[in-house]
Formats: C-alpha cells, structure tokens, sequence
C-alpha cells in the first residue's frame, strides 16, 4: 500500500481534497491532522518514544472517536496499531500503522485498497526529513500539494483567527511566510520527486472544475474515478465543508472564490501581491498591480526555512 500525502498552506483546501477521497474504496485517509513532528517525535526526544507514541495515540483516538470517525475500542485500537509498526521507530511508520488501525477500524482495508493518506498541511516543511529518517526517498509515494490564491487564503485564516482563535498572532506577516513557503517547497518537491509522484493543484480549478479536476486526481492516483469524489465526506458521513463564511454545502462550491475583491481593504491586497507576485504568477494567480510586486522573501525566508528543516531532520534522525 501506497503513502498518500496532501499539503497546502492552511485554509487552501487540503480538507476538502481529502474529503473527496474519504469515499473511494481505493483510499483510506485520516479525517483528522496527525501533527506526528510537533506531537510524536518532538515529545520522543524528551520522553522517550513509547510513552510519546502513548500519549501521541491516545490523543489521535480521543479525537477520532469524540467526532464521530471511529466506533473501535481503544485497546484494539492500540493493538492494531503495535501489530503493523513491530520494531520500528520512526514517524512515518508511526503515521502508517495509525492510518492503517483506523481503516481496519471502519472495516475499509480490502484487497483494492491502494493508498494510507494522511492530511497535515503543515507536513511540507517535514516531508523530506519525514521520507530520510525512514529511509524511503525512492518509495512510491503520492503527494497532492494545493495551493490557493493568497488573498483568498489570507481572507479565510483572518476570519479563521477571528471567529476561533483570537488569541493567536497570526497576522498579514505571518501568514505572508507560509504561503511563500509553502508554494517554494511545492516547486522544490516538483523538482526533486518528479510530477510521476508530486502534483501541484489550485483550489480554483478544484472548486470551478470539479469533475475535470477530480480526474485528474483520479489519473495521477492510478485510480478508478467515482461519482463519489464528488460528494465530499469525512469518516464516511457528509460533510458540509468548514467555510469561514457560516455557509455549508451538499457537494462542492466555489462561492468563496474571488471574495477577496471585496473583503480585503487596499493595504491588505497590495502588501500580498508586493511579497508573493512572483509566486502569485508562476501558479496564474495575477496581481493587480503587477508592477510594485517583487521577490521580498526570496532569501531571507528560504535561509529561515533551511534552518529549521535541519533542526527537523535532526529530530526526526534521533526518532528513527
């Protein structure tokens, strides 16, 4: 069975594109984020690795199952999950055996299943650490990275931090880096991993096209392409989408494209297009003002970026 990842900046989609994979008997993917770096191997580094994977476990059960994903005890959970990871240590595996536990969980393991998937956006930054301390640079992985425009984006994560976390600074700074990081290393996987294994998309063509753009997933996958990647689910229960904008959908709606047209103030939409034109235009997002758009955090965010990824490939070695 094949790793599926999906990656975006946060508030791009990469619900939403697991949400239409939910349903196909091909896949099985976590409804919930794992967050394995920051709440496995992290803690394993100061607790030790069984009892992190204990608390690591214990949480990703309690979430699963108080939303509804997963009727399972927790100790067949557990036990599923020790029978597929035997002696192995590092985070990938640990991220195999619980996808793995949950599909054997909702009784959707079966002979024609191809891919274990997984939803973390944030997993760009830590997918080639992730890949190296496993020893699987060369595997038949798939990654789909969707990025969406980011005054569009940036609309929905300041109503995101308003509405449920008002206490978080994540500012028009802040949420400028991610973006830019997270379009650089789609563009850095592309390269290395080859389009064969890595697939940049857009949430507008997603959400505009969605049953051209769905088969197109379905193609890249070497799956068969079902009127269910239509409708999306999580666990296998409707899902009405989780839209920044009180609005929940049967199926998939483009209502919150462009919105930024009217929901940003002139600062906001010009500082975006000043920091990430050249971004913005290399994945067919264009400026307004094309002219005051320059490469602001070309190197100082990439010297940052490569900073912290040894700091991550350090742990994650320690971990395996």
């Amino acid at each position: 069975m094949k790793p599926l990842f999906i990656f975006g900046p946060g508030k791009s989609g990469t619900t939403l594109v697991g949400a239409l994979l939910d349903g196909h008997p091909e896949v099985v993917t976590l409804p919930v984020e794992t967050h394995v770096v920051s709440r496995l191997a992290l803690p394993a580094t100061r607790d030790g690795f069984d009892d992190a994977l204990s608390a690591f476990v214990r949480a990703r059960y309690e979430r699963l199952a108080e939303r509804g994903y997963l009727d399972m005890e927790y100790a067949a959970f557990r036990d599923a999950i020790d029978r597929r990871l035997g002696d192995d240590r590092d985070a990938l595996s640990v991220l195999r055996a619980l996808v793995m536990a949950y599909g054997e969980g909702k009784g959707w393991l079966g002979e024609n299943t191809r891919y274990w998937g997984d939803n973390t956006p944030s997993y760009a930054k830590t997918f080639e650490p992730l890949l190296e301390a496993a020893g699987q640079e060369d595997s038949d992985f798939r990654v789909l990275h969707i990025l969406r425009d980011p005054r569009d984006n940036w609309y929905s994560w300041r109503r995101y931090r308003d509405k449920k976390k008002p206490h978080r600074k994540w500012d028009l700074p802040w949420f400028l880096r991610r973006w830019y990081r997270s379009a650089h290393l789609a563009g850095r996987h592309l390269d290395r991993f080859g389009p064969e294994r890595y697939r940049i998309m857009r949430y507008e063509d997603l959400v505009e096209e969605p049953e051209a753009e769905t088969r197109r997933i379905a193609d890249f996958l070497g799956i068969t392409w079902r009127d269910s990647m239509l409708i999306p689910t999580r666990g296998g229960s409707p899902w009405g989408g989780n839209s920044m904008h009180g609005k929940t959908f049967q199926g998939i709606s483009n209502s919150s494209v462009g919105r930024w047209k009217d929901a940003l103030d002139e600062n906001e939409r010009a500082e975006i297009e000043r920091c990430l034109g050249p971004e913005m235009r290399a994945h067919d997002y264009p400026p307004v003002d094309p002219s005051r758009s320059a490469r602001v955090f070309r190197w100082r965010e990439t010297a940052s970026l490569w900073r912290q990824r040894r700091a991550i490939r350090s742990v994650l070695t320690a971990l395996g």
